[in-house]
């Protein structure tokens, strides 16, 4: 029933895609990109560049994200804020 209701709502894109996540048994959408997009994205929305993208284990990542992670950390700010 959730997948029914929820894949409609997928997108995706040159730069993302936002996805059905499957696990649980409620509706989380995942934004998904890589390290090279995702900086781009930022610089775009006026961000300071560059942005420190962490691994799990809190290591920095460079312009590719590992396979075995499935998600990274974003710490970014705006210049005077």
């Amino acid at each position: 029933m959730r997948q029914r209701r929820l894949k409609p709502l997928e997108q995706w894109d040159g730069e993302h895609a936002v996805l059905l996540h499957g696990a649980h048994d409620f509706g989380v959408m995942v934004y998904a990109t890589t390290p090279t997009q995702l900086q781009s994205q930022l610089a775009e929305a006026g961000f300071a560049m560059p942005a420190l993208l962490l691994d799990l284990d809190g290591k920095a990542i460079g312009a590719v994200a590992s396979a075995e992670h499935e998600y990274f950390h974003v710490v970014a700010h705006k210049p005077g804020i």
